[in-house]
């Protein structure tokens, strides 16, 4: 498990992480690098992992989507929201 700020520090921290990460859970605007380019590159890498993309901007939808992220949700987003997100990837 592991939190990181920013898409650039995700992908570092994704790569030293034993075992990967089943879910990602990806913001879209984040300073350094930005949440689509951190998910293309990641879905590149780690085919196996999903990612809940989340994002105040809807317009990002489809791009989120085209990058590999498996599911996106609109903020604001409540905790029973985003377990019920992680619930349906896992099963």
């Amino acid at each position: 498990m592991g939190v990181a700020f920013n898409g650039a520090e995700a992908i570092e921290k994704v790569h030293k992480l034993e075992p990967k990460p089943d879910i990602i859970i990806m913001d879209h605007r984040m300073p350094v690098m930005d949440g689509l380019t951190a998910t293309k590159e990641l879905k590149h890498k780690l085919h196996s992992c999903r990612i809940i993309f989340i994002s105040a901007d809807e317009t990002v939808k489809e791009a989120s989507l085209a990058a590999g992220a498996a599911l996106f949700i609109v903020k604001p987003v409540g905790i029973a929201e985003l377990l019920k997100a992680v619930n349906s990837l896992v099963k």
